[in-house]
């Protein structure tokens, strides 16, 4: 899509992990994604905000002279007209910035997570709804070409009624010594980040979880700190296990954990039944694998999709399908195409999640 003009754009927060740098020598992550679009005529940044660390803001305002910089983002809007931002940082900071931003109609690009609890991502809702902002929320999962592949097969009606599901996610990062990230990170502190395992990493599962079998109904949970790197706080769990009930009956589960203490891959998965078949997607890889019956010969026909996942160095994962994401954002918002995971899905992920520590502090059930 062609556009009028670039759109201007901000960014707001530099801290997270998955922004990388936008060093045209060596561009990575986020900031090496959106700057790919500024070269497309798409975007152009004009202001970079980070509020707690200075010397990165100068950092990175290096490889865009005459960027403008600001530690606030009431300050970056009262000075420098924009029309989308990407907000990335500490949860008990994105919830406010996007509040801020949607209530002027500025359109967000928002890297998990986007707040810390329910409650404190409402009032985004809210703006937008009144505003008419887009907010992309980036739980990239449903993107992936293997989990399009499954959504369109239950959606076609090729593996029947949806009736269970069941998802696993460990990975290494604070489970034992060496830690691939230090405990004391804002990613794992209840005052900046607001969860555990299960918010932070789990949630991917949880938003996927729902883009296949819908909304749910009920969760049940338990989350502990079962290996004791994390805070002490109830929702600071470092192994969790998630029965999801999904309001058309299936049933869904999902473990987590900071596992992976002999520092072997991660063995992520996920795969879900229906009544005339499954699928199974190994590894969050490239191939999927369905199993279905044929509903003519009765016969079980097993096929394994190898998707295309061409690379795009210099972007975010350095995979196209991860850059169309903001592509798509960026062009959504030209002709009035909503995100998929707009603020509304983000707020099902995060009462799913705010009930799920719920129920595991009080050994109930928590209809939604």
């Amino acid at each position: 899509m062609i556009l009028a003009r670039p759109y201007r754009m901000a960014v707001v927060g530099l801290q997270h992990s998955h922004l990388g740098t936008l060093d045209p020598a060596k561009p990575s992550g986020l900031l090496g994604t959106f700057r790919t679009l500024a070269g497309a005529g798409m975007v152009e940044l004009v202001a970079l905000c980070e509020p707690h660390d200075a010397a990165r803001l100068d950092h990175e305002a290096g490889y865009l002279p005459g960027i403008s910089t600001v530690g606030d983002v009431r300050e970056c809007v009262a000075h420098t007209p924009i029309d989308l931002a990407l907000i990335a940082g500490p949860a008990v900071d994105v919830a406010r910035d996007v509040q801020v931003l949607a209530e002027r109609g500025i359109h967000c690009f928002v890297e998990k997570s986007p707040a810390r609890t329910a409650r404190e991502w409402v009032p985004v809702v809210e703006a937008s709804r009144r505003t008419g902002a887009h907010i992309l929320v980036h739980y990239p999962w449903r993107h992936h070409p293997a989990i399009r592949l499954a959504r369109d097969w239950f959606s076609a009606g090729q593996l029947g009624r949806p009736t269970a599901m069941h998802a696993s996610m460990t990975t290494g990062q604070v489970g034992h010594e060496p830690f691939q990230r230090s405990p004391d990170g804002w990613w794992y502190r209840p005052e900046t980040e607001g969860g555990g395992m299960l918010h932070w990493l789990g949630a991917h599962f949880v938003e996927v979880m729902c883009a296949l079998f819908g909304d749910v109904a009920a969760v049940s949970a338990t989350c502990a700190p079962v290996i004791g790197n994390l805070v002490a706080h109830p929702r600071m769990d470092d192994v969790s296990a998630v029965t999801l009930r999904f309001i058309n009956g299936a049933i869904g589960t999902l473990h987590v954990g900071y596992l992976n203490g002999a520092g072997g891959e991660n063995r992520d998965f996920l795969r879900a039944w229906g009544t005339h078949g499954d699928v199974w997607w190994p590894s969050l890889g490239s191939a999927i694998t369905v199993a279905r019956r044929d509903v003519d010969s009765g016969a079980t026909i097993h096929e394994t999709v190898t998707c295309d996942l061409p690379e795009r160095p210099g972007t975010y994962g350095n995979r196209a399908w991860l850059s169309e994401i903001a592509e798509g954002f960026v062009t959504g918002i030209a002709s009035g195409t909503r995100p998929e995971v707009g603020a509304e899905e983000a707020l099902r992920v995060l009462q799913i999640i705010d009930a799920a520590y719920e129920s595991s502090e009080t050994r109930r059930t928590i209809d939604l």
